[in-house]
């Protein structure tokens, strides 16, 4: 039983955080992520759609849904179409 080997107190913590981490969107679960950890953003004037989703914590084709989305994100593409 996990009360026996954590104590009563804290199993109904651990409950509580895992109950929080299921019912948490994947966005508040990013934002609580990166409130945590310090994010550098490297000096540069073109990024990699697999950068900015690793800078961001969002999935790509988070991003690339977004394009879609909203008119006022439109990435340079390369000559090969590639997202820079």
């Amino acid at each position: 039983m996990l009360e026996t080997r954590i104590g009563l107190r804290n199993a109904r913590r651990v409950r509580e955080d895992r109950f929080r981490k299921f019912t948490m969107s994947p966005r508040a679960r990013a934002t609580a992520k990166a409130a945590t950890t310090d994010i550098l953003i490297p000096e540069k004037l073109y990024f990699r759609i697999g950068e900015v989703s690793r800078l961001c914590q969002l999935p790509a084709y988070v991003l690339r849904f977004w394009e879609t989305e909203f008119p006022q994100l439109k990435p340079v593409k390369s000559s090969t179409g590639q997202r820079m």
